[in-house]
């Protein structure tokens, strides 16, 4: 049977109630309910929906809606056959999305507030990538805190520490919350959980730096988070995946939690050398002060950035990604 074709009275209907994040309900629906809730997380074509009064329900979506994924605020009903059904999204606040070297970018996670970067001085991080989740907070409308964790190597791991101490400082003084976390760190623990109150936040990295054992850690009220925490490989010292979707936690103070799957290297998708250093922070107050409008920042002349970079406004570390990135994305307009 061929794919049913809706009229365009129909399709005009659906439209709206996606507009509207509600609905108009059709002769057959007139009888439900409509109920709010959150994705917390999928599986296969179920979704789990949160709702405020912090049941958890298993719903389907659909047909017309488009992907979904955690963080989305949706509206949902039970149908006549006690079914859950999604019938809307909620427009987004933020999204956060990886093109993982294809063009076109999968979404992460919906609706958020901070963004965590976790780095550990074991697995070593893979290059850029911090840098890069910056980013995409900066350019996302997010706020990015970074966790320096598994300080408690850093006598044995005393080469990376060192360099990570140093982009530790780097951060810090471009204004950026920054954490160093050991084992045991209770103090530590406690100022980056008031730091995340009442907040929608994810935690991203590479796979094994410790994001799901810190959320485990952050949230011991809440039982049912049972972190699998991997081993590094033995040959590569890289982490293994142990969380294969990214889930929601609800925190009882307030405030969501995202784990998310870690990942080998972080994509950005394709920007523009105007949209890069937009998400520079400190390259931001000399936006549109370079000699040429269509300025790319490479050797050109009357680029200011180059100028500032010179004259050591700019570290030599975040230069070196910018002009890193630069190259990458050097034939977008």
């Amino acid at each position: 049977m061929g794919k049913r074709k809706i009229t365009k009275r129909q399709k005009t209907r659906i439209d709206e109630r996606q507009r509207r994040a509600g609905y108009e309900a059709t002769a057959s629906e007139t009888t439900l309910t409509n109920f709010v809730g959150i994705v917390i997380a999928h599986h296969g074509k179920q979704v789990e929906v949160l709702t405020t009064d912090g049941a958890v329900h298993s719903c389907f979506k659909r047909q017309h809606l488009g992907p979904l994924v955690t963080g989305d605020r949706i509206i949902w009903q039970t149908e006549a056959s006690g079914q859950g059904v999604i019938i809307s999204r909620l427009a987004r606040q933020s999204l956060l999305s990886s093109s993982e070297g294809s063009l076109k970018a999968r979404p992460i996670a919906a609706n958020i507030d901070i963004l965590v970067v976790v780095i550990a001085l074991e697995p070593p991080p893979s290059a850029t990538t911090l840098e890069r989740y910056v980013l995409a907070a900066e350019l996302g409308s997010m706020k990015s805190l970074l966790v320096f964790n598994k300080w408690d190597l850093k006598d044995t791991c005393s080469a990376i520490a060192q360099r990570l101490a140093e982009t530790y400082k780097l951060y810090k003084s471009l204004g950026y919350d920054c954490y160093q976390l050991a084992r045991q760190d209770v103090a530590g623990l406690q100022n980056l959980r008031s730091a995340l109150g009442g907040k929608t936040t994810i935690f991203v990295g590479q796979s094994g730096v410790g994001k799901s054992s810190l959320i485990a850690a952050l949230t011991p009220d809440l039982p049912h988070i049972d972190p699998k925490v991997g081993e590094l490989s033995a040959r590569t010292r890289l982490g293994q995946h142990t969380t294969t979707h990214s889930r929601l936690y609800r925190l009882t103070e307030g405030g969501q939690i995202i784990d998310s799957p870690g990942i080998r290297q972080f994509e950005l998708g394709s920007l523009s050398a105007s949209q890069l250093v937009q998400g520079f922070r400190e390259l931001r107050p000399y936006l549109n002060q370079c000699r040429f409008n269509n300025c790319q920042h490479q050797n050109t002349l009357g680029c200011i950035l180059e100028q500032a970079f010179k004259h050591g406004k700019i570290s030599p570390q975040r230069w070196a990604v910018f002009q890193q990135l630069l190259a990458e994305f050097q034939d977008n307009p």
